[in-house]
Formats: C-alpha cells, sequence, structure tokens
C-alpha cells in the first residue's frame, strides 16, 4: 500500500511541477497574449460589420425619403 501512495505523490508532484514550470516559463502569458489579440480582432471585426450596417440602413431610410 506504501507503494501505492508513493506513486501517486509522485504524479502529483509531476503534474504540479509541469504547472508551475508552464507559468514560470512565459509560455502562460503568451497564450495570454495570444488569446487578448484574438479577441480584440474579434471585436474590431464585429464593430466594423455594426458600423457598416448602421450605414446601409441609413442609406436606406435616405433613399426612401428621396
Amino acid at each position: 500500500m506504501l507503494h501505492l501512495e508513493h506513486r501517486t505523490l509522485d504524479v502529483f508532484w509531476q503534474w504540479r511541477h509541469r504547472f508551475f514550470g508552464f507559468i514560470i516559463s512565459g509560455q502562460c502569458a503568451t497564450l495570454s497574449n495570444l488569446s487578448a489579440g484574438v479577441g480584440s480582432g474579434l471585436l474590431t471585426t464585429l464593430l466594423l460589420v455594426s458600423n457598416e450596417a448602421n450605414n446601409d440602413s441609413d442609406n436606406q431610410v435616405a433613399e426612401r425619403e428621396d
């Protein structure tokens, strides 16, 4: 039974070591910056599409008034 507990502790130690190694190595920051860039790009695209849709509806209203 002691051997099984020792293996379990080894697994937790390896997981913890990889997790903190991932954070310390800067990969976590890189992924964060990447997701921020993608999110910013999506937001910009949505704003541009919304603006174009708004302009189209304004043009349709102006055509009806003429």
